[in-house]
């Protein structure tokens, strides 16, 4: 089954939360995540799927069986060969020193530094002390 990339994308960036559904609870979830989590079940494994999202247990339900899908997705790509591979070859185009000609080597000058640390001091918050 093809996924569509935005789909991978968002799957790869929520990650956490099928982490969190492991462990039986999810937090911090936003309604809108929730939405595309369900359309996401619907979309790839049961199009008549209905989840009440009030039940905590059923979205976590529903978080795990995506959670494995998602997890049986990777391992496939894994385990396919690449066109790269099945061609014999190491590389699909010339390696950057033959597009760009000559690299210069980095120098000490050329890596960046970190910023000295400010000396004032930092300011109170809040409102400030009478004094009598």
């Amino acid at each position: 089954m093809t996924i569509n990339q935005n789909d991978r994308d968002f799957l790869k960036f929520n990650g956490v939360y099928f982490e969190q559904a492991r462990l039986g609870f999810l937090h911090g979830m936003p309604p809108a995540t929730l939405a595309h989590m369900e359309h996401l079940y619907k979309t790839y494994l049961d199009k008549n799927f209905i989840l009440t999202a009030w039940c905590s247990a059923c979205v976590v339900d529903m978080m795990v069986r995506l959670s494995r899908w998602w997890e049986g997705v990777q391992q496939e790509e894994v385990e396919a060969p690449s066109l790269a591979t099945m061609a014999g070859l190491d590389f699909l185009c010339d390696p950057p020193e033959a597009i760009g000609g000559e690299t210069a080597a980095l120098t000490i000058e050329d890596v960046p530094r970190p910023r000295p640390a400010d000396s004032r001091p930092k300011s109170r918050r809040g409102r400030p002390k009478k004094t009598a």
